[in-house]
């Protein structure tokens, strides 16, 4: 079975950095977790967002700080994004730079653009790396403003829009999200999946769409979507390929469910989107 585990970045680059732009078809993605901590500059419309299950508003020139390990979705509207994934390890083994480390472990921020000296160096600093490869070499000057702002409390978070779960929530979400994502291409029964976090069955569907807002089988079908849509980018390979390594049996179910979710044809977004790295959002 093919693995969706991340193990490390692109080319074993420090960072990795995409645009998501306007005219991608998905404009949601479902409730997952990222491996490694990302900065998400949101250059034009709004971004909805749920860390950890708690819903955040961002606009345009807005800064967001995602842990590794943090629970995300998130829906677009009219928005475009710069994502910048990267290994904070291979950051403090910069020269000069061994008291620099990001955010405290663990961490989310959702920082508003108000003119504070953090949101300033955060934009010089994703713009440094998307303009010049080499800027990583010379950027600790950089990572020392980034990191005298924050300690010095330069900044204004958002504040969530709704409650929080409760520890033992997310913990349950997480070992079920990792169940689905190990076993993805599978067939999955609503008890095998109930039994994981030892719940009951009718307790479990209840659970889980507070938690995601969507029933278990909603979002197994979007996530391999998703993850269609992930390998038709990456690879030049069939619809029928495709089809069956993301687990439908029946390809006219996955055309059908693939049209549904992205408004146009598998065939028509491989021929569109092919080779289109700045669109895979995995990391």
């Amino acid at each position: 079975m093919e693995t969706t585990a991340v193990n490390e970045l692109p080319g074993g680059k420090p960072y990795f950095y995409y645009r998501l732009k306007k005219d991608f078809p998905i404009q949601s993605r479902q409730t997952h977790w990222r491996g490694y901590p990302q900065l998400v500059h949101l250059r034009d419309g709004m971004l909805e967002v749920w860390l950890n299950c708690q819903k955040y508003t961002l606009s345009a020139g807005d800064v967001l700080y995602i842990a590794a390990g943090t629970l995300i979705s998130w829906q677009l509207m009219g928005a475009e994004l710069d994502v910048l994934v990267f290994d904070p390890a291979r950051f403090t083994r910069l020269p000069n730079s061994q008291d620099i480390s990001f955010f405290p472990r663990g961490s989310c921020l959702c920082i508003r653009d108000d003119n504070q000296a953090l949101i300033a160096c955060l934009h010089n600093f994703i713009g440094g790396l998307i303009l010049s490869s080499r800027y990583f070499d010379n950027c600790v000057p950089d990572l020392r403003q980034i990191m005298l702002a924050y300690t010095e409390g330069a900044y204004t978070t958002l504040t969530p829009e709704t409650p929080a779960f409760s520890a033992r929530q997310l913990s349950h979400l997480k070992t079920v999200l990792q169940m689905i994502e190990s076993h993805l291409c599978e067939q999955m029964t609503l008890d095998q999946l109930a039994a994981e976090i030892g719940l009951s069955s009718k307790y479990f569907c209840r659970f889980f769409q507070r938690m995601t807002g969507m029933t278990p089988f909603t979002y197994i079908n979007v996530r391999r979507i998703e993850w269609a849509c992930d390998l038709f980018i990456r690879e030049k390979a069939t619809v029928r390929d495709i089809s069956e390594r993301v687990g439908y049996r029946d390809i006219n179910y996955f055309i059908k469910t693939f049209k549904r979710y992205c408004g146009m044809t598998p065939k028509r977004f491989s021929s569109h989107y092919f080779g289109a790295a700045e669109y895979l959002t995995q990391y």
